[in-house]
């Protein structure tokens, strides 16, 4: 018989033990159980956890089904497995049946209890010979090891879930989008090697060690290809806190119990979770989580037993492409502050300089693409490093957070690297190098924000930008089931169409007065509203309200240029008057007629009114 809390004993209650160990009445009176507290002494703690043992035995022999040996007589939980597969799982009451496309139920002919090996193993090696690279916190050979030991115990080519660590799976799982990628595995599998996300999430909260904390980021990275309820960017801030907490920002005191190995993948742990925070900040266009001022660790570097190994020449390759990304996003964390503070734009000049030594130290990387016997790793490729340097000239020019406005060359700037980074996305898509995920949808996303800005601002050359119907192609590449992609592409097609009119315009011979060409100049403002609004709406509501990519959509619309002269939107809407002549227009500005070079208007109000018809539909008429 199971003993009482020290609460239900004072008070003369019935203690009924609840499935997280406490009691009933205190959960119901919220407060603490003492079943919960730890015993002080050793007979204590054998005779509660022998009491927790039984009742835990009991409440499992209750859910078994009939004819089944009872748990006291299994082992192990890959036993418990056996002997329930020719059951079928019971379906919980009060289940819904209308579930999202990914909780749909997994044809008969699929078993989601085993998985196979062989495809198994493969989604193994694809990680540690890709995502491994940028975040090599994990223990290579350690996992290698645990996996292989496992399948010794197998029956056959399958494997059952259950006897799979919960890191492991995180780890199987993100190796299989990997294979994804680049088309070596079937999508309809994909299920079969989806974690359950709340138990590893709830598995890591629960116990925060440097180990939980390698799993949340596994988690992490595992989301960003899934568009579920579960944000990345959630589990960024929970992961930056609990590498503070942990001391995981600073390296350790000398100690007996820290090893040479322990202690370097505590430190590529540090720094894989620094990767991940500053990739989520500015893909999303988010604060940091924290300064880079605060990271006291040292870069990774070669262990003893991997210089040693036959694979050394690997091992190397992975560790310099690590520091590469390090030295990535330290200098996308230092573009960001001059984002954030426009009194530092005198380091333009500066970080210009240290983008293109970042890219030089790239190119003397990409030569060992060369080896590369597949498509799986692509943070040493040429075309990689392209896109990234375009990505940190977009990050330069991009409007600071004081909403001044950029100049005619860093508008030229702006739109250049735009246009580049979509040529360059799209090349990486036929080398089936481009993730399809949540960082390469917000960056994309980033960039309709940029073109829209460069075609409000900069109208002269707003005509010639085929790269907006490149980018609607690019989101039309994710599956139907990222409506944010989807929603952009729409956006996007409705500026091509603008554009399009803007440079054919048809206007009929009976309606080509001044009025019609004003009105057509008028619709046209307002629909480039109409697509500035939607696509501001899109990106906050995809990358939140605080993203720094929506700082130049969330103004009204700006003055655009026009023949060397800017009309605002109001004045499509307002008659030109003698009150209004000098301050609508000035006369002294280059490209605006006088009364005495018009040939046709004689009166200042003539002349004004072919100064305004002139500038809007030099490019309409």
């Amino acid at each position: 018989m199971l003993p009482a809390c020290k609460r239900c004993r004072q008070q003369k209650k019935r203690c009924t033990r609840t499935a997280d160990g406490s009691c009933k009445p205190c959960n119901l009176a919220w407060l603490p159980c003492s079943f919960l507290e730890r015993s002080t002494s050793p007979k204590s703690r054998d005779r509660e956890s022998q009491a927790r043992i039984n009742w835990l035995s009991e409440l499992v022999n209750q859910t078994l089904p009939n004819g089944v040996t009872k748990i006291e007589n299994i082992e192990t939980g890959r036993d418990v497995a056996l002997r329930l597969s020719p059951y079928t799982p019971i379906q919980t009451e009060g289940a819904s049946q209308d579930e999202s496309p990914e909780s749909q139920p997994i044809p008969e002919d699929v078993d989601v209890d085993q998985i196979s090996i062989a495809t198994s193993r493969k989604c193994l090696h694809a990680y540690f010979r890709h995502v491994h690279r940028a975040y090599p916190f994990v223990d290579s050979e350690a996992a290698l090891k645990d996996f292989e030991s496992i399948c010794e115990d197998a029956k056959g080519d399958l494997l059952w879930r259950t006897a799979v660590s919960c890191r492991l799976s995180m780890i199987i799982a993100i190796g299989f989008t990997t294979l994804q990628r680049v088309g070596e595995i079937q999508n309809d599998d994909g299920r079969v090697f989806e974690p359950c996300l709340k138990t590893v999430l709830q598995e890591s909260l629960c116990h925060p060690n440097e180990e939980s904390a390698g799993t949340l980021l596994l988690l992490g990275l595992y989301l960003l290809f899934k568009p579920s309820n579960m944000d990345p960017r959630a589990i960024s801030g929970i992961l930056t806190r609990q590498s503070m907490t942990l001391g995981l920002l600073n390296d350790p005191p000398h100690s007996p119990s820290h090893s040479p190995r322990s202690l370097e993948l505590r430190r590529r742990l540090s720094w894989s979770i620094y990767v991940f925070d500053r990739m989520i900040s500015i893909s999303y266009g988010i604060p940091l989580g924290f300064p880079d001022k605060a990271m006291q660790v040292p870069l990774p570097s070669i262990m003893i037993h991997e210089y040693a190994s036959p694979e050394g020449h690997q091992y190397t390759i992975a560790l310099q492409v690590s520091r590469h990304v390090i030295a990535l996003r330290q200098l996308e964390a230092c573009i960001v502050q001059v984002i954030y503070n426009q009194n530092l734009s005198a380091r333009h000049r500066e970080l210009r300089r240290r983008i293109d030594d970042w890219y030089t130290q790239g190119c003397l990387l990409s030569s060992s693409a060369l080896w590369e016997e597949d498509q799986l790793p692509f943070h040493n490729t040429i075309t990689w490093l392209n896109v990234r340097y375009q990505n940190l000239l977009l990050l330069l020019y991009s409007p600071s957070a004081q909403g001044e406005d950029l100049d005619d060359d860093q508008i030229l700037e702006l739109q250049s690297a735009a246009q580049q980074y979509v040529k360059l996305s799209l090349i990486l898509h036929e080398h089936r190098h481009l993730p399809i995920n949540w960082i390469t949808l917000c960056r994309l996303l980033s960039l309709a924000g940029v073109f829209l800005y460069c075609v409000m601002r900069w109208s002269p050359s707003h005509h010639d930008i085929p790269e907006v119907s490149l980018l609607v192609s690019l989101f039309e590449i994710y599956p139907p089931h990222w409506k944010a992609a989807h929603e952009g592409s729409r956006i996007l097609r409705r500026l091509v169409d603008l554009m399009t009119k803007q440079k054919h315009p048809v206007i009929p011979l009976d309606q080509s007065s001044s009025a019609s060409i004003s009105n057509c100049g008028l619709d046209a403002e307002l629909e480039f509203q109409a697509v500035k609004d939607g696509l501001a709406s899109l990106l906050r509501e995809t990358l939140g309200e605080a993203s720094f990519y929506t700082w130049h959509l969330r103004s009204n619309v700006p003055g655009r240029k026009i023949s060397d002269q800017v009309f605002p939107i109001d004045v499509l809407n307002t008659v030109p008057t003698a009150a209004t002549q000098s301050a609508q227009f000035d006369l002294s500005q280059p490209g605006i007629l006088t009364p005495a070079d018009n040939p046709i208007g004689s009166s200042p109000m003539e002349t004004q009114w072919m100064n305004f018809l002139g500038g809007l539909g030099s490019d309409m008429l």
